[in-house]
C-alpha cells in the first residue's frame, strides 16, 4: 500500500473522529453533505476534510471531455478512496467545480434552487413519494419525513445498530436509550441536510440540543452506521426534489413556442449537465453498495446468528410448555402524566399490556421510547419526584407544554 493511499485512509479515520466530537463539527459536516448529497458517507468526509465548501464535484475526465470545461492549472483534486476490481483500495480524483473555466460550447451545469413558486409541485412529489402530507408547509413535511426515514432505519436495522455499538459510549445504554439517541440524531440529522439544501436556514428550526448526543458515537463502526443512514435518506428525499424542479422547468422551456431552437439547445445542454449528476451516482455506485453490504455484513455477522439461534428457541420452546407471562402490577400513572427517569422529565404517551410508551416534551421529534412496565416500574424508584400517587403526584403535562418553540441557534 502506498504512502499517499495509508495518509488518506488515516484521513478518513481522523475526520471521521473529529466531525462526531461535538455537535458544531457534526453541523459543519452536515453542510458538506448538503451540496454533495449524490455522494456515500465515505466521500463525503473525504470531500469535507479536503475542500468543505465543495458543490458539484466530479471527475477530469467529465469535466474536460463531456462538459468541455478546462481544469484551472494548479488546481489540486479532492483524493477519494475507492476499491478496484482485485478489491483492494485506490485513489481517484475528483475536482469541484471551482476548479473549471467555461470554454466555448460548454455544457450547462444544471444545480437546482427550491424557490417558493415550487411549493406546490415540490410538496405534492413528496406526498406521493414519501407519503407525508405537506398541508403544514414544506420545512415540517421535509422533517416528517426525516422522522419516518429515522424510525424506519431503525425498525429495520436494530439489530445490526446495537451489535456496531461495542466500544462506543452508546455500548454503556439500554436498547431502549440508544433507539432515542440514535433515531433523534438521524432525524436531526437528515432534516438539516435537507433544509440547508432547499435554501431554508437550519440553525433557525434546529438547537444543538438536538445534537446532543453525536459524541456518543464515537467509534469507526458505528459513525459509519449513522452516516450511511443519513447519506442515502438524504439523497432520496433530494433526489425527488430535484427531479421535480428539473422536470417543471423543462416543461416550461418546452412550452415556449418562439423559442424552439433555444429549447433543443438548452435540452441538449441540461443532458450533458445532467451526465455530471449520473456519473457521480454511477462513480458512486459501487461505493455505496460496498459501503452498504459492508455494513450489513460486518454487523450481520453474529446477529444473523443470534436470529437463527432465537428462531431455533422459538421452536423448541413452543414444543414445551412455555410458562404464561404473569401480567405487571398495574402501576400509579396514567397517560399524560410526567416521569422522570435519569434525571429527564418523560411523558407517557401510550400504555399497553406490558410496555409504556414515553416521550421526552423537550425534543423537537416525536420519537418515543418504550420500556417494559416491570423495567419502568424499578426505574422510577430511582427518583423521589415518582413517589407520589398518580393523581396527586405525576406531573400531568399540559398539551400547550408538549412542543417547544422553533427558534434557537446552533
Amino acid at each position: 500500500m502506498t504512502t499517499k493511499l495509508q495518509n488518506y485512509i488515516q484521513l478518513a479515520g481522523q475526520t471521521a473522529a473529529q466531525v462526531t466530537k461535538n455537535p458544531q463539527n457534526w453541523v459543519g459536516f452536515l453542510n458538506t453533505v448538503s451540496n454533495v448529497y449524490r455522494y456515500t458517507f465515505p466521500d463525503q468526509l473525504m470531500i469535507h476534510s479536503q475542500r468543505p465548501k465543495a458543490t458539484a464535484c466530479t471527475e477530469f475526465d467529465l469535466w474536460t471531455r463531456r462538459m468541455n470545461r478546462h481544469i484551472r492549472r494548479g488546481s489540486k483534486g479532492i483524493g477519494l478512496i475507492a476499491i478496484n476490481r482485485n478489491g483492494y483500495p485506490k485513489i481517484r480524483y475528483v475536482f469541484d467545480i471551482r476548479d473549471t473555466e467555461l470554454k466555448r460550447n460548454s455544457a450547462s451545469l444544471f444545480q437546482w434552487r427550491y424557490k417558493q413558486e415550487y411549493r406546490g409541485i415540490v410538496t405534492k412529489a413528496l406526498e406521493e413519494q414519501f407519503g407525508v402530507s405537506g398541508e403544514k408547509g414544506l420545512v415540517y413535511q421535509l422533517e416528517m419525513i426525516a422522522v419516518n426515514m429515522a424510525n424506519g432505519y431503525w425498525e429495520n436495522f436494530h439489530k445490526d445498530i446495537m451489535y456496531e455499538c461495542e466500544g462506543s459510549f452508546l455500548e454503556e445504554l439500554e436498547e431502549p436509550e440508544v433507539s432515542v439517541e440514535f433515531r433523534l440524531t438521524a432525524a436531526a440529522s437528515i432534516s438539516y441536510v435537507l433544509l440547508a439544501r432547499c435554501g431554508f436556514q437550519p440553525e433557525k428550526y434546529l438547537k444543538s440540543k438536538d445534537f446532543q448526543y453525536i459524541p456518543d458515537f464515537n467509534t469507526q463502526r458505528i459513525i459509519k452506521v449513522l452516516g450511511a443512514a443519513v447519506s442515502e435518506y438524504s439523497e432520496q428525499i433530494l433526489r425527488t426534489i430535484a427531479v421535480t424542479i428539473y422536470n417543471h422547468e423543462h416543461k416550461i422551456l418546452v412550452q415556449k413556442p418562439d423559442e424552439n431552437k433555444a429549447d433543443v439547445v438548452q435540452e441538449d445542454a441540461t443532458k450533458e449537465s445532467a451526465i455530471v449528476e449520473n456519473t457521480q451516482e454511477d462513480a458512486t455506485k459501487e461505493l455505496k453498495s460496498t459501503t452498504t453490504e459492508a455494513v450489513q455484513e460486518d454487523t450481520a455477522k453474529e446477529p444473523a446468528a443470534a436470529e437463527a439461534t432465537d428462531t431455533e428457541n422459538s421452536i423448541h420452546n413452543n414444543s414445551d410448555a412455555e410458562p404464561v407471562r404473569q401480567e405487571p402490577q398495574p402501576a400509579n400513572y396514567q397517560v399524560g402524566d410526567t416521569v422522570y427517569l435519569e434525571d429527564t422529565a418523560y411523558e407517557i404517551t401510550k400504555i399497553d399490556m406490558y410496555d409504556v410508551q414515553l416521550r421526552d416534551p423537550s425534543q423537537r421529534y416525536p420519537i418515543f421510547r418504550v420500556e417494559s412496565k416491570d423495567r419502568l416500574n424499578d426505574m422510577l424508584q430511582h427518583d423521589s419526584r415518582n413517589a407520589k400517587p398518580a393523581h396527586a403526584g405525576y406531573r400531568r403535562t399540559s398539551s400547550h407544554a408538549r412542543y417547544r418553540s422553533r427558534s434557537g441557534h446552533i
